[in-house]
C-alpha cells in the first residue's frame, strides 16, 4: 500500500482525509478483486470417477420445530432414497414442538426423538443434544447428514455422499436448490441469489482447492469428526460457525455439487427480511470471536484456506465500508475534492470488467440451470434483494450480540415428484434382440416356446448438462444398453437368471431387470442424467414402461 500511495503522490492533491479514504479504497479494490476472481472460477468443474458402490452408512438426522406442514413429504422423500434401505436410518428431532410434527413424522416411517428445553431452542442446540444420543447407541454410522424439514433430497444425494467419503473428504456440503423458486418474486431473487452463490462461490471455490462454507441443511459429517471435535455450534449461525471451527484446525469443507438440496425460500419479503437478519448477527457473532484464531492459524498453518474464511467472515463489514464510501462519495460530488480517488488511476478496462461481470455472471448462471423465463423478469428485481441487504447488515452489526432464535414458518408442502417434474431435458435411445421365453403357467399360448424381435427404449432425464453441453452423450447411452441387451440377444430366457429361479420372463419382469442393470451401469451413473423410465415392445403393438417410482 506504502508504494502504492508513493508512485501515485506526486500526482495526488493532499487532502487530509486521504489518510483515511486511500486505505478504504485500497481495501474495496483488493476484495473486489478477489471475489470477482474466485467467481469467473465457476465456469467449469473439475472432472472425477466417481465411485459408485454403496458401502457408508448414514444417520439422516432433520431438526424440526413445529413442522406438521411439511415433514411427512421429507420423510416420504427420504425413505425412496436411490440407497440400500439397510445402510441409512432417518432421525426427527420433534424440537419443543407444539403440534402434530412427532405423530406425522413417526407414521411416515422416521424414528422420531422428542426434545423439550426452555432456553436452548435453537436448531444448533437440538442437533448438539442428538449428536449425543447417536453416540451413546450400540449402532455406529460412518457419517450424519442433516436436513431441514422443509427441504427435499435429491434421490442420489446419499450416492454422492457415499462417493465423496470414499474419496477420504470429511465435511461435505450439498447444492442448495430451491423447491419453490417461481412462487413470488420474493422466492424467486432468493433462488436466484442461492443460484450464483452456489456457483460462483462453493463451485469456485472447489475448483481451487479452496473450502465451501456449510449452509445449514444438506451436510454431511462423519461421525469421527463429530467425536472428535464436538459440535459445541449453538448460534444463530450454527453451520457457519462449525465450518470455522474445523477451518481453524485445517478441517475444509467440500462441496459436492451433484448432492442436490431443495430448500423453500420464503415467499415474503418480511419472512426474507427476518432470515437474513438472523443471518447477519450470527455472521458477525462467529466473525469476531473466530477471526483472530483463524487469522493466527491461517499464519501457524500456512494454510490460505484458513485465510479465505476469514475474507468470507468479513463479507458483511465489507458491504457496510463500501456503503460508507459510496455516500461519502455522493457528498463529495456536491462539495470542493475533499480525498483523492484512486479509481482514476486504475486501467478503465479493469473497471468496465467488474462493473460488467456483476451483472452478466448472475446471467451465465440463469443459464447454467437452465432457469424458466420467470426468473429472467425476477431478475430485474434481483437488485432489489441485493442492496435490501444494506439495512439488514446494519441491523445485524447493531444486534450481533443478540442470540435469539426465531423460527421461519414453513409451509409450502410439496413432493418429490412435483419438484422433479420441472425437468428441461428429455433423451431416449433404442435398442433391440431377438430372444424365445416361455410364460410358465400362463393359461394360453404365451406358455408354450416362443420368441419376439424385442425393442428397448431407455429414457433419460434432467436440468444440468455436463462441461460439453450434454446431459448424457447418445454413444455411451447406446453402448450401456446395448451390452446388457446382447447378454440377451439369441438365447432361451428362462435359462438365466433370475429367470431360472423362479422369476417369470414377462416383458414387465425383463423392463424391470434391465432398468436395474442401466441405471447401474458406471457410465450412466456419472452423467448427470438419471435413467427415468425403460420401455420394452415385444410386437409393435405391445409395450410395457417400468419407472422406479
Amino acid at each position: 500500500m506504502t508504494e502504492f500511495i508513493q508512485t501515485v503522490s506526486p500526482y495526488l492533491p493532499a487532502h487530509i482525509f486521504d489518510i483515511v479514504m486511500v486505505p478504504l479504497q485500497i481495501i474495496i479494490l483488493l476484495f473486489t478483486l478477489y471475489f470477482f476472481c474466485i467467481g469467473f472460477c465457476c465456469l467449469w468443474r473439475r472432472k472425477e470417477k466417481k465411485i459408485l458402490t454403496p458401502e457408508k452408512t448414514f444417520a439422516v438426522v432433520v431438526a424440526a420445530h413445529n413442522e406438521a406442514a411439511v415433514i411427512g413429504q421429507l420423510i416420504e422423500n427420504l425413505n425412496r432414497l436411490d440407497y440400500p434401505a439397510e445402510l441409512y436410518d432417518i432421525y426427527v428431532i420433534a424440537d419443543n414442538c407444539t403440534d402434530d410434527t412427532a405423530e406425522i413424522a413417526e407414521q411416515a416411517g422416521a424414528i422420531v426423538c422428542v426434545r423439550t428445553h426452555p432456553t436452548k431452542k435453537s436448531k444448533g442446540f437440538a442437533l448438539e443434544w442428538m449428536f449425543e444420543r447417536l453416540f451413546e447407541m450400540d449402532k455406529e454410522y460412518d457419517a450424519i447428514a442433516i436436513f431441514d424439514a422443509d427441504n427435499l433430497v435429491h434421490p442420489n444425494f446419499l450416492k454422492e455422499m457415499n462417493h465423496r467419503l470414499l474419496k477420504g473428504d470429511k465435511v461435505i456440503q450439498g447444492y442448495l436448490d430451491a423447491k419453490n423458486p417461481y412462487d413470488t418474486w420474493v422466492a424467486g431473487t432468493f433462488a436466484i441469489a442461492f443460484w450464483v452463490i452456489d456457483h460462483i462461490s462453493h463451485l469456485a471455490k472447489t475448483n481451487i482447492g479452496l473450502s465451501a462454507c456449510l449452509g445449514g441443511t444438506g451436510m454431511c459429517i462423519t461421525t469421527d469428526v463429530l467425536k472428535r471435535h464436538g459440535w459445541r455450534a449453538t448460534c444463530l449461525t450454527e453451520d457457519m460457525e462449525f465450518t470455522m471451527k474445523l477451518l481453524a484446525e485445517g478441517i475444509k469443507t467440500t462441496w459436492a455439487h451433484d448432492a442436490v438440496v431443495y430448500d423453500e425460500k420464503p415467499l415474503t419479503f418480511k419472512q426474507a427480511w427476518n432470515q437474513r437478519r438472523r443471518w447477519a448477527q450470527g455472521q458477525f457473532d462467529v466473525a469476531h470471536r473466530f477471526i483472530p484464531t483463524m487469522i493466527r492459524e491461517g499464519w501457524k498453518r500456512r494454510d490460505i484456506r484458513i485465510w479465505d474464511g476469514c475474507i468470507y467472515l468479513l463479507q458483511p463489514h465489507f458491504l457496510m465500508i463500501s456503503t460508507f464510501f459510496i455516500i461519502i462519495s455522493y457528498v463529495q460530488l456536491a462539495f470542493p475534492p475533499f480525498y483523492t480517488s484512486i479509481y482514476k488511476f486504475l486501467p478503465s478496462q479493469l473497471m468496465t470488467a467488474i462493473m460488467i461481470g456483476q451483472y452478466v455472471l448472475p446471467m451465465i448462471i440463469l443459464i447454467k440451470v437452465r432457469a424458466k423465463l420467470k426468473a429472467w423478469f425476477y431478475l430485474l428485481l434481483y437488485p432489489v434483494f441485493i442492496y435490501s441487504w444494506i439495512p439488514i447488515i446494519f441491523l445485524g452489526f447493531i444486534h450481533r450480540n443478540e442470540h435469539e432464535w426465531s423460527h421461519t414458518k414453513h409451509t409450502r408442502a410439496m413432493s418429490m415428484d412435483e419438484v422433479m417434474s420441472d425437468v428441461k431435458y428429455t433423451l431416449r435411445v433404442e435398442g433391440a434382440f431377438e430372444a424365445a421365453h416361455r410364460v410358465v403357467n400362463y393359461p394360453g399360448k404365451c406358455d408354450r416356446l416362443h420368441g419376439h424381435n424385442w425393442v428397448v427404449e431407455a429414457t433419460f432425464q434432467g436440468r444440468e448438462l455436463d462441461e460439453l453441453g450434454m446431459l448424457i452423450d447418445f454413444k455411451i447411452a447406446k453402448r450401456a444398453l446395448a451390452a446388457i441387451l446382447d447378454d440377451f440377444d439369441h438365447y432361451y430366457l428362462n435359462d438365466f437368471p433370475p429367470f431360472n429361479a423362479g422369476v417369470n420372463p414377462t416383458a414387465e419382469n425383463l423392463a424391470r431387470i434391465i432398468f436395474e442393470r442401466l441405471a447401474a451401469c458406471e457410465e450412466v451413473a456419472a452423467s448427470p442424467a438419471e435413467l427415468a423410465a425403460l420401455t420394452v415392445w415385444e410386437s409393435p403393438k405391445s409395450s410395457v414402461t417400468y419407472t422406479k417410482d
